[in-house]
């Protein structure tokens, strides 16, 4: 998966093309260190090293000191046709003092759109490589810190060609999406809980095509729209597919107010292999903890349902800068709800808010979000060794971003239905940089319910918030401060609540053309239901040589 990261930046550079010809440094919130030029081309390569010290504020934590080494990248390319941002990091951990192990882990997003043919074909590119929660009953902790358990890393790529155009008054368009996720191997710390499945990796399609006529001929415009997606996983082989067909109209009974309606027919359906277990009914683990397939037995039906689907609502527009849409119908073989929210009052600030219902599984919530993250990415402020993209992926321009925090609570091969909402909030003003985001999700597993111990029909619940402030000091230093919470309300009986947060605060400061020195304090606290609660307090210093 590494060489996959790495190729993907390559490609980026060379789908940009190579008439890019200067350089410049771009630190994010704080200036630059080295030489600027104009260009299209931002390209920064960097080395960090960081020493850590960290010890328990409430609990029984040993003291533990140990060092990072960082080699990273980030880059930009920019034209008419090319918008494309990377951000990847790669961090080896040393051991000092204390019980600490030794490891690396990889962290790193990369967004482009290539317009291969302007207003008619494009092709969109992106990749993620971040870490998330494998037992949602398990430790909390919100990032690759200190001895860090119940974590794994996650990768995770999609590709998506798209083409619009128009055959008279008709608009017709259609796209592609091919997806990969796959998450390592880690187990430490990661207790077996009953009914609990890991997630190993999986391969997604996702094909669409619509045709539809703007308001004119008709008052009203219409929208035809069907859609076809198809997961293979390869834990117990699970295979998830989904098509429908659509029918949507919209008309304005206001300037600001149009009713929007919608109708047609879906099927989904998921099946897996049969689950290999004792003569007690309980599954059988492979050394990884994972359940394993029973050849004697035939395929499983976990989820199965098909027929009509429709919703209705209101659109309101009061102008360029809102845009609010509220429906309520029938899918899923139930009732629905979704809803859409997006201001931009001014040029400085801007919040985006969703509501969904929507079937969904781990590698599909990451490549989804993925596939929705900004192009113009926003450098991660890490300097307090936490794991960045682990709850939201940021923009460049205020209130833009992508929220993956309800998915990355755990990583259990299991469909679900979720419900829920994420927001994205941004205020730049000056100097200072504010960035907020968070969701709230309630998933229903679809599990195979003949299993002695099965998570069939359980519902858990996610909250998470995350944030983030930067503010510029002077042109060469400055202060940030950064937040995230989560709350795990766990459906399964017996099995325990989890909640979490951590607090950071930073300083940095550039000590010449290409050298930028850090420092900073976080508290880290975590509470599983029934235990006492824990709570860390680290420090750091840190140096960046910027090439």
């Amino acid at each position: 998966m590494r060489r996959f990261l790495v190729g993907l930046a390559l490609c980026v550079a060379v789908a940009a093309g190579d008439g890019a010809r200067a350089q410049s440094v771009d630190t994010g919130g704080l200036p630059s260190a080295g030489n600027q030029r104009s260009g299209r081309l931002k390209f920064t390569p960097y080395i960090d090293v960081r020493e850590f010290a960290q010890g328990a504020i409430k609990g029984d934590e040993e003291t533990v000191t140990y060092a990072e080494a960082v080699a990273g990248v980030g880059a930009e390319y920019n034209t008419r046709r090319v918008a494309s941002s990377l951000f990847y990091s790669y961090t080896r951990r040393i051991k000092q003092k204390g019980d600490i192990a030794r490891s690396g882990s990889h962290n790193g997003v990369a967004r482009a759109t290539i317009k291969l043919i302007p207003d008619v074909s494009a092709l969109d590119v992106g990749a993620i490589a971040t870490y998330t929660r494998v037992n949602p009953s398990g430790a909390a902790p919100l990032g690759n810190i200190g001895n860090a358990d119940n974590i794994t890393q996650v990768y995770g790529g999609f590709i998506q060609p798209s083409v619009a155009t128009h055959v008279g008054e008709l608009n017709v368009a259609s796209t592609y999406r091919f997806s990969y996720v796959k998450t390592g191997n880690s187990t430490k710390g990661v207790p077996i809980t009953p009914g609990f499945d890991r997630f190993t990796d999986s391969t997604s399609h996702l094909a669409t095509a619509q045709m539809g006529m703007d308001r004119g001929t008709l008052p009203f415009s219409w929208t035809l729209s069907t859609q076809y997606s198809r997961e293979d996983s390869g834990q117990l082989k699970e295979r998830f597919e989904n098509y429908n067909a659509i029918l949507e109209g919209r008309l304005p009974i206001t300037e600001t107010i149009a009713i929007v309606s919608s109708g047609g027919y879906e099927s989904s359906k998921s099946t897996r292999d049969s689950t290999l277990v004792d003569a007690n009914g309980f599954p059988i683990l492979d050394s990884d903890g994972r359940s394993q397939p029973d050849p004697s037995h035939p395929r499983v039906l976990t989820y199965d349902v098909s027929g009509f689907v429709a919703d209705g609502g209101l659109i309101w527009s009061p102008s360029r800068r809102t845009h609010v849409e509220a429906r309520a119908g029938y899918r899923y073989g139930g009732f629905t709800v979704s809803g859409l929210v997006e201001m931009k009052p001014n040029a400085r600030s801007s919040l985006a808010l969703v509501v969904f219902d929507r079937l969904e599984s781990f590698a599909r919530g990451i490549s989804s979000g993925l596939a929705g993250a900004p192009v113009q990415l926003q450098e991660p402020d890490d300097l307090g060794g936490s794991t960045p993209y682990s709850q939201c992926v940021f923009g460049k321009n205020a209130g833009t971003g992508s929220c993956l925090g309800g998915t990355l609570g755990s990583s259990a091969s299991t469909m679900y239905r979720t419900r829920g909402m994420n927001f994205v909030y941004g205020y730049t003003m000056r100097q200072t940089t504010l960035n907020l985001g968070g969701g709230y999700s309630r998933r229903t597993y679809q599990d195979d319910p003949t299993l002695q111990v099965s998570l069939d029909g359980v519902v858990d619940q996610t909250v998470f918030v995350t944030g983030g402030l930067n503010h510029a000091l002077s042109a060469k230093s400055s202060v940030d401060f950064s937040f995230t919470g989560n709350l795990f309300i766990n459906g399964q009986v017996g099995a325990p609540d989890v909640q979490s947060i951590v607090l950071n605060w930073g300083y940095s400061r550039i000590l010449g053309r290409s050298l930028i020195a850090s420092a900073s304090v976080s508290a880290e606290a975590a509470k599983r239901e029934g235990d006492a609660a824990e709570i860390l307090g680290r420090a750091q210093l840190g140096v960046r040589y910027n090439f």
